[in-house]
């Protein structure tokens, strides 16, 4: 499983930089804080899971399907 949360965390971070979406955008788009935000991609970075409901919420800021951010 930590090595989905780390393929899931680069693909979260390759569409950002595509789509030169900063973390902090994220967090207002979101409705959330950016350190919130920060540390659920930590998370991800480390391997560690974030809740199905994250993983949509990200999907939906970067204009992806879900599924792609798993690929």
């Amino acid at each position: 499983m930590d090595e989905l949360n780390f393929k899931l965390y680069e693909n979260i971070k390759k569409i950002m930089d595509e789509k030169k979406i900063t973390s902090d955008k994220i967090a207002e788009l979101l409705d959330e804080s950016p350190p919130n935000i920060c540390k659920k991609l930590k998370a991800l970075s480390n391997g560690k899971s974030i809740t199905t409901s994250s993983l949509y919420k990200f999907a939906k800021v970067l204009e992806v399907h879900p599924a792609d951010l798993l690929k």
